[in-house]
């Protein structure tokens, strides 16, 4: 797309075979915003529209460049194409980790293995399916985020590691700041399981007794902090790579990179008079770079035109307000724990509404929790039990088309019309996104 950003060290001339093999096999994995993350790992953050995609993909892009590089030396492969093979690997790797840790997860919740596979077999067809596996953040964030969840619900849990896993989810993604909101309800959950025991609806009111340990308090406190410091170090480090030191950087620009932003009009990095956030009290680049060239804003996304955007998310906004409704429905069922994942991904489909651009929700929403892979598997499980035990799900785990057909079989109207929607927007998705064709 001629709008689109793209990386000059894209244009690789006297392609060797390794490139083009590279290019066939994995270049549709590399479009949109792909192209930013590949950018930053090959030659860091210049550009100022670069600012809004975090650090941690291109990190491990990195890594994996120098480790290709040193077992493999006399294999010809430039630069560009090398990066998008280790990126592919990385988010690919990350998403089968990330459905192993799903299960866990999902066995330490409900201690049902049919419930387990089936959340897995949905992980595999998710909505969000070409975002986790092009090179994008998500699966990098879907890792992090569900493993500090792990950390928290297992029975011998470990906050800290739990934190330090929401930390590293937090230099994939910006929206990771809600997780403290796991951290809160677990560090208090005594508090809670009070409030919820004396509510009418539990029983007869009973006097609320609430005691806060300070030792809990400043746990929560520096766990908070430990999620929170890594966006705090990136936007400091932008500040210092875009505000500071501009004299010693302008002697050393690469004059093609210059060139590109001049054709492109792109701001390039210590152009202080195009970067106006540099000269604020709190030079918070990210909000304002998103602000600035996507439009990004309280219900600045309202508008006649993007109405084709809204109703791409209404399948999964119809799932958050489903489990929602069964929250209310089965309060005693959800009342221990899963409530706050409730409470979690409806938080971020109200901030979504409201400030994002609301195509992003489905990719968004599937990637930064497990809930809605609960929620569309228990609602595929509750037919089960009405039909006879000879047509109930078998998971074989040979084939996943297999355990789909089987799946839809067994399945109501409702639990096919979510089959379909997960499986619409996977094939849809595949061919739209690797086409260069835009997609939520």
């Amino acid at each position: 797309m001629a709008d689109a950003f793209t990386t000059p060290d894209s244009e690789v001339k006297n392609r060797s075979i390794t490139d083009n093999v590279i290019n066939i096999l994995f270049s549709g994995f590399s479009r949109w915003d792909s192209q930013h993350f590949l950018h930053i790992a090959l030659k860091g953050y210049t550009f100022e529209n670069n600012v809004a995609f975090f650090p941690l993909l291109p990190i491990f892009t990195r890594l994996i460049n120098r480790l290709i590089v040193l077992l493999f030396p006399l294999v010809s492969v430039s630069d560009y194409f090398l990066s998008i093979l280790s990126s592919v690997l990385v988010v690919n790797v990350a998403y089968v980790i990330t459905g192993y840790i799903l299960y866990l997860l999902t066995k330490e919740i409900f201690d049902d293995l049919q419930i387990c596979r089936l959340c897995v077999l949905l992980y595999s067809v998710s909505p969000a399916t070409i975002f986790l596996h092009s090179i994008y953040s998500e699966s990098l964030y879907s890792l992090f985020t569900f493993a500090g969840l792990y950390y928290l619900i297992r029975k011998k849990r470990n906050v800290f590691i739990s934190a330090i896993c929401f930390a590293f989810a937090s230099l994939a993604r910006s929206n990771s700041l809600m997780n403290i909101l796991f951290l809160f309800y677990f560090s208090f959950e005594n508090i809670f399981a009070n409030i919820l025991s004396s509510c009418s609806w539990v029983g007869k009111v009973r006097p609320l007794q609430v005691t806060i340990s300070w030792k809990k308090l400043f746990s929560f406190i520096l766990h908070s902090a430990i999620v929170l410091a890594p966006i705090v170090l990136y936007q400091l480090y932008i500040f210092a790579t875009f505000c500071l030191n501009c004299p010693l950087e302008a002697a050393e620009r690469p004059a093609y990179l210059s060139d590109y932003a001049k054709q492109r009009g792109y701001t390039y990095k210590c152009e202080l008079d195009n970067l106006q956030w540099c000269r604020k009290p709190i030079p918070l680049s990210y909000s304002a770079v998103q602000s600035h060239y996507w439009d990004v804003g309280f219900l600045r996304y309202y508008q006649w035109r993007k109405i084709p955007c809204f109703i791409l998310t209404i399948p999964v906004l119809a799932l958050v307000y489903k489990s929602m409704y069964c929250n209310a429905q089965h309060f005693a069922f959800y009342v221990k724990v899963k409530w706050i994942f409730s409470i979690h991904i409806v938080c971020l489909s109200i901030f979504g509404l409201l400030f994002f651009n609301v195509e992003i929700l489905t990719r968004m929403l599937f990637s930064a929790s497990p809930y809605l892979y609960w929620q569309a598997a228990l609602i595929m499980a509750d037919n089960f039990s009405k039909v006879s035990s000879r047509k109930r799900m078998h998971f074989y785990g040979k084939f996943i088309v297999d355990d789909l057909c089987q799946l839809w079989k067994v399945s109501n109207f409702r639990g096919r019309l979510l089959l379909l929607f997960f499986l619409t927007y996977n094939i849809i998705g595949i061919i739209l996104h690797c086409n260069f064709y835009p997609w939520t």
